[in-house]
């Protein structure tokens, strides 16, 4: 069995500590203790040349908002790979939920046949898969129940949910269009909701102050 993998994504958690980015540290570490070799590489540093290299490996797609067309092309041709599936990558706006029913204009799906060659795409709950399945038609989509966290994560989430909790909504700062902080700010004060604006480059923190 080849034990060779090589995992793509935008970012990894040194550089960013995103949702995406903390699942998929979770998953290589549990690859890790499985005696997995990983390779590691972001997806605007992949060439043909790189994956020609490592053709024999199976390859995880993680976040590929980076990735060139050229290597999508490549991977789907040549490659056996799966995508992790955490943000809506084949929408052009990357946001289902701005459409009735999170039904996706054909106009706007993106990247149909990257997604259809993969082995597998893993969703992260049956809510998730529903919507996937739903804007795709496709049959080799995998709810995975649920996201990965840390001991540490969920001994520190267990810790905080037993402190007080503030009559306020938290808003995530941020200047990534999807994540949409502009349009829930105008939903608070249209709805007369309090709110706070937060952010942290620590994770804990920003639980903290969640």
């Amino acid at each position: 069995m080849n034990k060779s993998i090589f995992y793509i994504s935008d970012f990894f958690v040194q550089h960013i500590l995103g949702g995406g980015e903390l699942n998929d540290n979770e998953l290589i570490g549990m690859l890790l203790a499985e005696d997995f070799n990983i390779q590691k590489s972001q997806s605007h540093l992949v060439t043909i040349n790189l994956l020609q290299q490592n053709i024999e490996s199976f390859f995880i797609v993680s976040n590929f908002c980076n990735l060139s067309h050229e290597c999508r092309q490549w991977l789907q041709d040549n490659a056996r790979y799966i995508i992790y599936e955490h943000d809506h990558k084949y929408v052009s706006s990357r946001n289902p939920a701005i459409h009735r029913d999170f039904k996706v204009p054909q106009a706007e799906i993106r990247n149909y046949f990257f997604y259809k060659n993969a082995v597998k795409i893993l969703t992260q709950s049956s809510f998730h898969k529903g919507i996937v399945e739903e804007n795709l038609q496709l049959k080799n989509i995998l709810n995975v129940s649920g996201n990965l966290w840390s001991l540490d994560t969920l001994e520190y989430l267990r810790k905080l949910s037993k402190e007080y909790k503030s009559d306020s909504c938290s808003i995530m700062k941020s200047g990534t269009s999807h994540k949409n902080t502009y349009g829930t700010i105008q939903y608070c004060n249209s709805n007369n909701l309090k709110y706070e604006l937060i952010s942290s480059p620590d994770y804990f923190s920003f639980l903290k102050k969640l």
